[in-house]
């Protein structure tokens, strides 16, 4: 049925995607890693990047997908980039996780104690509106988003998940009143 929709808006395609990468269990990795080399056999191109454009996190412009290509373009030994956004809570402060103990502490630790906010480390909120894979992430068989030579792009504006149906509430809202001022 998505085929279909996707032909008769002018995007045919012939790619199906496996059982095993078609649950709620799959990971994203691996369904973008088959979808890539099927694009690449079938096409007979090799591509340098790919873009994964996440549905759930619209908020994002032109001006973004550029200046987070160029960002990972002007670092050759990348092999990835994603967006963020500047969180609301920070593990260093305001985040606690339960304990073997059945006590609750910080979900990370410092040497020193953090006493205010604006003490912790800067942490960031992946929001999810793209991530750019360079060729070589899916070569070296990375399985996460997060490696050791991950980049990422902050985003300039609000950006948010649509994860329960009150966030299209909320996104309707600021679309009707023009609260988005990059869109």
């Amino acid at each position: 049925a998505i085929q279909q929709v996707a032909a008769e808006l002018g995007l045919p395609t012939n790619y199906t995607r496996p059982a095993e990468l078609a649950n709620d269990t799959a990971g994203k990795i691996a369904a973008l890693r088959h979808v890539w080399q099927h694009q690449e056999q079938t096409q007979g191109v090799q591509y340098d990047y790919v873009l994964d454009l996440d549905v759930t996190s619209p908020l994002r412009t032109l001006a973004d997908l550029e200046a987070g290509l160029a960002l990972i373009d002007n670092n050759p030994a990348a092999l990835n980039l994603f967006s963020v956004s500047l969180p609301h809570r920070n593990p260093y402060f305001n985040m606690v996780e339960a304990q073997p103990n059945g006590y609750f502490a910080t979900v990370r630790k410092l040497e020193s104690a953090v006493l205010s906010r604006q003490q912790a480390p800067q942490v960031y909120d992946i929001n999810g509106s793209f991530y750019f894979y360079r060729r070589l992430f899916f070569e070296v068989g990375s399985e996460s988003a997060i490696t050791d030579r991950t980049m990422v792009y902050e985003m300039p504006h609000v950006c948010f998940d649509l994860d329960e149906p009150i966030d299209f509430d909320f996104l309707e809202y600021l679309l009707i009143n023009k609260k988005l001022p990059f869109l």
